[in-house]
């Protein structure tokens, strides 16, 4: 079993600064919440895990794609998963 270096999800706010933006100003409104809600989902997402000897990035919520880049071999494994 390798050792975890690394875990984390992209910053909402990073990943999509104008959008989080326009979410703030919009909450009077009522939309920006709905806005903030889908920002966050979408940053939900995207998972990234840097182990000691792969790489393994994970996008997707229903329908995952999964993409491991082993460190020894240097290859790249793609797995689309539907419903």
């Amino acid at each position: 079993m390798s050792e975890i270096l690394y875990e984390a999800n992209p910053s909402m706010v990073r990943s999509n600064p104008f959008g989080t933006l326009l979410g703030v100003l919009l909450i009077p409104a009522g939309i920006g919440i709905l806005i903030l809600l889908y920002l966050y989902v979408m940053s939900k997402a995207d998972h990234l895990v840097i182990k000691t000897d792969e790489i393994v990035w994970t996008h997707g919520l229903l329908s995952k794609q999964y993409t491991e880049i082993n460190m020894a071999q240097v290859r790249t494994v793609r797995i689309n998963q539907s419903i």
